[in-house]
């Protein structure tokens, strides 16, 4: 994009009305190529926080508008609270069209950079929100500044949405060059529409396949250190042969190296490394369609898990980062204080608007770090489940210590499979002081219904939604059961004098 030409402006005729045209244009139009595509979700600008104030950047270089007002309520990039219509974008700003009161409703066009591309060769993607009311469209522009060159593409009809437009999948063609733009006219400045995450690109010849999932994973028999699950994925054209590949979470794949090759839609990912994120891909091999351009889906991101601890299995938490905080007020508690492989259940609630975390975490208190499991939401409770241990929790024995912050609520002690809490046991007895606590998990009832995998488990409930009520639990040791129980009721007598 060359030639840039700042806040040019031009003044014509448009259904009678003075009109004005703002942009930040460019006398090179740009032609969309598979490794240049057009990409923007506005977050690289600074931004207004009003829908009629340009407080920050107006529009992105090469963006233009045209709009009945020189002064306000010109389309600008905003940030995400400026207004119900641009909340909710998977980025933090947006770009926010207005409808205008003083102009009775006249059109507003959000433009784009013009394309040398036939449009036939592109498709587009998008987020938008819009109110209820305002008409909003997606079309193109043969003028940049003249707003009855306009022809509609697709009329945006929902209140929000994500759109994948392949235009030649709608019967669009042009020649020359063309500018995409979005159109939105209402008769209030209280209406009206935002767009977010805008990709233009090359359209593949050979579609992504669609609906990525893996198996669970499973343990290698030969190499019980490493994983394996399968990957599969549908493919509506049937192309028959595909390539496929993983890599580390965040790399990128090459395709000449690190690619699998296969005919069949389900296939075998392995060996994997536990606890490790990877990102997997897949395209059309071989595409002989059009020119050949391909599209690739992914990233499917997995994460392996921990492998089994072995027994004795120990955890104080002192080395693990803690927070003082018992839960987090309008925020999330960060997984950095979450132990290492234990499984923790994400626990919040909202009161008179406001967020309460009470995910159970690493808690700090009087130099002592603990874990802390809050009742938070009452149909959720605080659940955490320790890491998969070897062998049977039939066979195991857990000794750990408790204490409450008071007598409201209760602590259960059970196992965690399939997403699913079992409680075995009540811990009875909370007390504001530390107290010492030893199950032999084969002596519960419900032990023997255990799946394979489950996982020693601690949930704290109360019968409503509360951040104030939890305890803590620290110290935690699982070893073997003994096969021949301690002793109990140890006592002595009093001293008496040694008579020889």
């Amino acid at each position: 994009m060359k030639k840039l030409l700042r806040n040019a402006a031009w003044l014509f005729a448009f259904c009678g009305l003075a009109v004005s045209a703002y942009a930040q244009t460019c006398n090179d139009p740009i032609t969309i190529t598979t490794n240049t595509p057009l990409q923007e979700n506005f977050n690289s600008y600074s931004a207004s926080s009003s829908n009629s104030s340009i407080g920050g950047t107006e529009l992105p270089p090469c963006w233009g508008s045209i709009v009945q007002s020189t002064t306000d309520y010109r389309p600008h990039i905003v940030t995400s609270s400026a207004y119900s219509y641009v909340s909710g974008f998977s980025s933090n700003y947006a770009l926010m069209m207005c409808g205008s009161s003083t102009y009775g409703g006249s059109p507003t066009y959000l433009v784009l950079p013009g394309v040398t591309n036939d449009l036939a060769t592109l498709k587009m993607s998008f987020q938008y929100k819009r109110e209820e009311n305002p008409t909003f469209q997606l079309g193109y522009l043969t003028s940049p500044t003249d707003g009855s060159t306009f022809q509609v593409i697709k009329n945006l009809t929902s209140t929000s949405g994500t759109e994948a437009i392949k235009f030649a999948d709608l019967n669009i063609s042009t020649t020359g060059t063309v500018y995409l733009a979005f159109k939105m006219a209402y008769s209030s400045s209280y209406y009206g529409a935002g767009v977010d995450d805008i990709v233009l690109e090359i359209a593949p010849d050979c579609p992504a396949p669609t609906n990525l999932t893996v198996t669970p994973f499973e343990s290698i028999p030969n190499n019980p250190n490493k994983f394996s699950c399968y990957f599969s994925w549908t493919d509506a054209t049937n192309a028959g042969s595909y390539k496929y590949a993983w890599v580390p979470q965040g790399s990128t794949v090459d395709w000449s190296s690190s690619s699998q090759t296969t005919s069949v839609g389900q296939n075998a990912v392995t060996p994997l490394d536990p606890q490790t994120s990877y990102d997997l891909y897949v395209m059309i091999d071989n595409c002989t369609t059009g020119g050949g351009v391909v599209a690739v889906a992914g990233p499917l991101t997995i994460t392996t898990p921990c492998l089994p601890s072995p027994l004795p299995y120990t955890e104080d938490f002192e080395q693990m980062d803690a927070t003082t905080s018992t839960y987090m007020y309008g925020g999330t508690i960060s997984n950095t204080y979450f132990p290492d492989c234990w499984t923790i259940v994400p626990n919040s609630y909202t009161s008179y608007g406001s967020t309460y975390d009470c995910t159970p975490h690493v808690y700090s208190t009087n130099g002592n770090k603990c874990l802390i499991i809050g009742s938070g939401n009452s149909s959720i409770s605080g659940i955490a489940a320790l890491p998969p241990i070897s062998g049977s929790l039939a066979d195991m024995q857990i000794l750990f210590t408790d204490k409450r912050y008071s007598t409201t609520g209760t602590l259960y002690l059970g196992y965690y499979a399939n997403g699913t809490f079992t409680s075995l046991t009540t811990v009875t007895d909370g007390s504001a002081d530390w107290t010492e606590r030893s199950y032999n998990l084969g002596d519960l009832t419900g032990i023997a219904n255990a799946p394979a995998g489950a996982q020693i488990a601690f949930k704290f409930s109360y019968s409503s939604n509360s951040s104030s009520y939890y305890a803590l639990i620290d110290d935690i040791t699982v070893q073997r059961a003994p096969d021949c129980p301690a002793p109990t009721d140890l006592s002595v007598t009093p001293f008496e004098p040694y008579t020889y």
